[in-house]
């Protein structure tokens, strides 16, 4: 994969007019508890405004009662007539006013504060209004005296809205107490898929698994069943797309090695400074890519199929050399550019050792390509299992690292690489449970370094093979 820095990216071209965009999400659980704190609310409001009205009728009709009662109990008096003017009660601190008239409208006793006119018509029978007065008038049926009972308005007013905190107060409680729980019943309810969420989130994208429907509400299971069938038709797509990759680089193997061999013999059988023999050199090259680029996508199979998947011990002091002597059989002098710095306590990890193996290879021959001739290489390898290959060539812009692992993304795009060697490292790297990571620059603004981070397993009873 080609890491020379190309120059600076043009400017994306503005969006077409009528260009769909993307609309901010939303929340579901958020708008549910506003359209139900909303709807608490409207009932709250309409239960308040009937239990108002509900308990003014009735402390209305409790006030008329007492008033009424007040009319009966002077009446059972029994005050004597008399002629004189009669004098006002002793001053009390009712609010209620009483009048007693003869059966001839002769006033025969009053109340402190009372008028000496009668406060209602005597001929009115009843609880009733009376101008500024709330009255009871009430005749006896004996001797036909009247009692008249009344209280200002203004007070029965003031009574009434005394009233109204001890009804208001606790249902207006009630409305945040009911939003809380609101709240809290859509959190537990909304909990219940964050397993389903959590599982979406920690998915990559070559994870085309079928989702867990189990614990999920009946409401979300068709849409779950419908993005299972999705995933489905999406897997066999792309495990098409792989078959045909992976035969198409095989079936081209050989007819490839075979052009490249006829095509060496020509070339060595021109003499130096032929016209043809630059050509057939260029041709020969890009034959030579071509085969590389099938071996490439052969590896990739391999590591779509999930070579990496397979757990046996590897003792990677032991794999980093067997990487690099086939180099050297290839004709590259690996020995002198390297430099290995390994423990002398052997690291052991569970994996593949061919899984691994070509994680490494792609690495190795990685730095060799893009570094430059003159750079200096190195593998180190700790105890924790970090396998770190680096170089000290030009190395890659911070902000370009992240799509280095992206599949046939190179740095330069005529480069000499196929796009896809740290594509499968780090392909191995998480089917073996481990990481890879990339840094660049390093010290002194140049050099790249790839990480490969592997968990460490305990020694095997007996060691294995080679």
């Amino acid at each position: 994969m080609s890491r020379r820095s190309p120059p600076p990216p043009p400017d994306p071209a503005p969006s077409a007019p009528g260009a769909h965009r993307a609309e901010p999400g939303w929340s579901l659980q958020a708008r549910l508890r506003r359209r139900l704190v909303g709807a608490l609310a409207g009932l709250w409001l309409v239960a308040a405004l009937a239990s108002l009205v509900a308990q003014q009728l009735e402390l209305h009709e409790v006030l008329d009662d007492a008033l009424e009662d007040g009319a009966r109990r002077l009446l059972l008096m029994h005050p004597q007539p008399s002629s004189d003017p009669p004098a006002p009660a002793p001053e009390h601190e009712q609010d209620i006013e009483l009048q007693l008239f003869a059966a001839d409208g002769r006033l025969l006793w009053r109340s402190h504060e009372a008028p000496l006119q009668p406060l209602a018509r005597l001929s009115r029978r009843g609880v009733h209004n009376e101008g500024r007065w709330r009255v009871a008038v009430v005749r006896d049926r004996h001797d036909g005296r009247v009692a008249v009972a009344a209280e200002p308005l203004a007070e029965r007013a003031e009574t009434v809205a005394a009233a109204l905190p001890g009804l208001l107060l606790p249902l207006l409680a009630l409305l945040p107490a009911a939003a809380l729980i609101v709240h809290l019943l859509l959190r537990q309810g909304f909990r219940s898929l964050e397993p389903a969420r959590a599982a979406l989130a920690r998915r990559d994208g070559t994870d085309l698994s079928r989702l867990p429907a189990d614990g999920l509400p009946r409401e979300l299971q068709p849409l779950v069943e419908a993005v299972n069938a999705l995933l489905v038709r999406v897997a066999a797509l792309v495990t098409a797309e792989r078959q045909f990759a992976a035969a198409g680089a095989h079936e081209l193997r050989t007819p490839l090695a075979a052009a490249r061999a006829q095509l060496q013999r020509l070339i060595e059988e021109l003499p130096a400074g032929v016209p043809g023999r630059d050509r057939a050199l260029a041709l020969e090259r890009q034959l030579r890519r071509l085969s590389d680029l099938g071996a490439k996508l052969l590896q990739l199979a391999r590591v779509d199929a999930g070579v990496g998947l397979a757990r046996e011990p590897v003792e990677l002091q032991a794999l980093v050399p067997l990487v690099l002597d086939e180099f050297r059989r290839g004709g590259e002098d690996a020995a002198s550019r390297w430099r290995l710095a390994l423990p002398e306590a052997p690291v052991w990890v569970a994996g593949d050792l061919d899984a691994l193996g070509i994680a490494l290879r792609n690495l190795v021959e990685n730095a060799q390509r893009h570094a430059g001739p003159d750079a200096r290489l190195s593998i180190s390898l700790d105890a924790v299992g970090r396998l770190a290959v680096e170089d000290d060539g030009p190395g890659v812009p911070p902000e370009r690292l992240a799509g280095l692992v992206q599949p046939f993304r190179r740095e330069h795009g005529t480069g000499d690489g196929s796009g896809l060697g740290l594509a499968i490292a780090d392909a191995v790297a998480r089917q073996s449970g481990g990481t890879l990571r990339l840094e660049s620059p390093l010290a002194g603004g140049r050099g790249f370094r790839a990480v490969l981070w592997l968990p460490v397993a305990a020694a095997p009873l007996s060691r294995p093979p080679a």
